[in-house]
């Protein structure tokens, strides 16, 4: 079957599962874009796409983001204490 063909057949199935099941109309999107679905590991996916499948990579790269937030979040904290000890 032609790919043009493949589409509109998927197209027509999962047409009214958005707002009926939406749900059964994601797995259906997954199963369309050849994306599998990985419930019993569903960070594999992430680690995939940026990180070539390393997970120890992906959760390094999620602790720096973290810690680079809570930085930030930590110097503001102590800038909005400087400027009420100053009034």
């Amino acid at each position: 079957m032609s790919k043009a063909l493949q589409r509109k057949y998927y197209a027509r199935k999962i047409e009214g599962l958005r707002s009926s099941n939406p749900r059964l109309w994601w797995r259906s999107v997954k199963l369309i874009m050849g994306l599998k679905s990985n419930t019993t590991r569903p960070m594999t996916g992430l680690a995939s796409q940026l990180h070539d499948g390393d997970m120890q990579a992906l959760v390094d790269s999620v602790n720096r983001l973290f810690f680079t937030q809570w930085q930030l979040i930590l110097a503001l904290w102590k800038t909005a204490l400087r400027r009420r000890r100053q009034r």
